[in-house]
């Protein structure tokens, strides 16, 4: 199950709200979500790139040449970068391995 709908589900249901969240919100909650899930999973890894210093080359993230994005979400870096793929294409988001596995 993807991250949004996890949170459509959440604020739809759980908070009784009476109308589907704009995607606006369901995008803002997924990018807390995540930000906080990387902070938490690779601890080293988020406050390096989030002070603009260079990861640890023993990282088990640095053959991904990981970077923050505008929102401070780790994202792949790599040589996409000058490709003319849409942003979420060419840096995809750093989920921790056992985040990966959806039940759907």
């Amino acid at each position: 199950m993807k991250l949004s709908s996890i949170l459509q589900h959440t604020v739809t249901h759980r908070w009784k709200a009476k109308r589907q969240p704009s995607v606006e919100v369901l995008q803002a909650g997924e990018d807390f979500l995540l930000k906080r899930l990387q902070a938490i999973c690779f601890p080293e890894e988020y406050s390096a790139l989030s002070d603009m210093k260079q990861i640890s080359p023993n990282s088990r993230l640095s053959k991904l040449d990981p970077l923050l994005d505008d929102k401070g979400v780790m994202r792949v870096g790599g040589r996409l970068n000058m490709s003319q793929l849409p942003e979420a294409e060419k840096h995809t988001d750093i989920i921790p391995k056992d985040m990966c596995h959806s039940s759907s």
